[in-house]
């Protein structure tokens, strides 16, 4: 995901949970949303086998239907990220071929293809976030980590804290709240030409109108101290209990978050 900083928002005390453990509420201020969190329809612990290998993340939102759609969503968002990745795998073999000939000619057509791939990655992304998200989706992100390793299936009777160090038994909280399609506004802002110009200050531009435009669909708050107690009731259902703060991405307190939610696995696959 693009790193970014989220607008200015306050946020009440929060309380949260699941169905099948409780229906829980996430607060919001009515100044600044429409609606509240409302109840969690979905809980999911997403296996991703093609995520940095093999990973686990916890996913909540406040619509029904998310393992379903995740499961059709991501493998396409892989390929499209794939051939972004082989379009910047492809400008830096040109870049260091020192030995070509035709060096600078060779770096420009590379580095043409490289911005039209970015222009083909934000199209595939609009489309299929258009599939996904709606004004006003949201939802809490969980992952766990411990000395060996991130992202991973949590641990029986083990509580994680979200100061820990890598080294130790850790778990990030988020939440995000889409006023529509993240990507949409990326896609407007992102100028192809300018990045061809080859212009510093018209590329710096273009890039930084980029990580602008993320901020005008989504608004995002992370964890601030709190600890999270896991109970692993099989290999595919975990139950999960927290507590702690929350804060805004320019790091003002956001209030506190609590709360219990049960999540099941969701598989996704890969032809």
């Amino acid at each position: 995901m693009l790193q970014r900083r989220a607008l200015i928002a306050a946020l009440v005390p929060v309380a949260l949970g699941a169905a099948g453990c409780s229906d829980g509420q996430v607060k919001l201020d009515d100044s600044k949303f429409d609606e509240d969190f409302g109840s969690v329809k979905s809980a999911v612990l997403v296996h991703d086998p093609k995520m940095d290998g093999d990973e686990y993340y916890v996913v909540l939102a406040n619509k029904s239907g998310v393992c379903k759609d995740l499961q059709e969503i991501l493998p396409q968002q892989y390929v499209l990220e794939d051939d972004y990745q082989t379009a910047w795998e492809d400008f830096n073999d040109v870049l260091f071929d020192w030995a070509n000939p035709n060096y600078m000619d060779a770096v420009t057509q590379a580095f043409y293809d490289l911005c039209e791939a970015q222009t083909a990655y934000l199209n595939g992304m609009v489309d299929l976030y258009d599939q996904f998200v709606a004004e006003g989706d949201h939802f809490v992100t969980v992952s766990f980590w411990n000395e060996d390793d991130y992202n991973i299936f949590p641990e029986d009777g083990v509580t994680y804290d979200i100061d820990a160090d890598w080294d130790e038994d850790g778990f990030s909280f988020g939440l995000v709240y889409y006023f529509g399609n993240p990507y949409a506004p990326v896609l407007d802002a992102w100028d192809e030409d300018a990045c061809k110009s080859l212009d510093v200050d018209q590329m710096s531009s273009a890039f930084d109108d980029v990580w602008d435009a993320m901020d005008e669909a989504q608004d995002f708050w992370n964890a601030d101290g709190g600890t999270a107690t896991v109970k692993v009731k099989s290999d595919t259902k975990i139950l999960v209990e927290y507590s702690g703060d929350l804060q805004d991405m320019e790091g003002n307190d956001a209030g506190p978050v609590e709360g219990d939610f049960k999540a099941k696995v969701c598989e996704i696959e890969y032809d």
